[in-house]
């Protein structure tokens, strides 16, 4: 990749599709319910009001095994001065953008953005104070639906920019950041070319390593 200034980059391989699976347990103590990883991404198919995509089929299948991360702060600094971008890099590009296309056409927060030819979403909650909540109707209403009314409302997704380019899935906080770093893979030479990389790169091979 051609970078824009980072404060710095970390790549490494991992595979998506089991870490998801694995990542279960884990989900499930956060949600303090067994079954609620599931029950997530079930919703998110079949729910008739939801982009009723298949999160594994028509995204994770067509994970690799290489991620990216990038990190920055924009000035001046403040609460929302962090970057933060990630790229996953997927094997069927055309099918993981119609998933995501599906995932945010419908989403009321979600906004196309053409950078490029390239389509972005960006996603924006809205952080206004909420209304204050109507007297109740019914005072005998069920304790368990009260708990499963205010689990509903707690899944809300960060501010965050979603795109697909050369082969990679890349998720961000900002949809400028995604910007920026589409328009630096025109302008600037890789880390590949660079002296400094060439030099340990030449050292390295002299010392036996390939490619590894």
């Amino acid at each position: 990749w051609a970078l824009p200034d980072v404060a710095s980059y970390l790549s490494f391989n991992w595979n998506m599709r089991q870490a998801f699976e694995y990542s279960s347990t884990l989900v499930d103590a956060i949600g303090d319910d067994k079954g609620y990883f599931n029950d997530i991404w079930l919703g998110l198919k079949t729910d008739v009001n939801g982009p009723q995509i298949d999160i594994r089929t028509g995204l994770l299948d067509h994970f690799g095994t290489r991620a990216t991360l990038l990190f920055d702060v924009k000035l001046p600094v403040d609460i929302t001065s962090e970057l933060v971008l990630a790229l996953i890099e997927v094997d069927n590009a055309t099918a993981v953008a119609k998933s995501v296309d599906k995932a945010f056409v419908k989403d009321l927060r979600a906004k196309r953005r053409i950078f490029k030819g390239n389509t972005i979403w960006e996603i924006k909650q809205d952080n206004s104070p909420p209304e204050p909540a109507s007297p109740a109707k019914d005072s005998t209403k069920a304790k368990g639906t009260a708990e499963e009314d205010e689990k509903e409302e707690a899944i809300v997704l960060p501010n965050m920019a979603v795109t697909i380019y050369l082969g990679h899935l890349i998720v961000a906080t900002h949809a400028d950041y995604i910007q920026d770093f589409i328009a630096h893979q025109e302008q600037n030479r890789s880390l590949g070319q660079e002296p400094d990389y060439q030099r340990v790169l030449s050292a390295l091979i002299a010392q036996g390593s390939k490619k590894d």
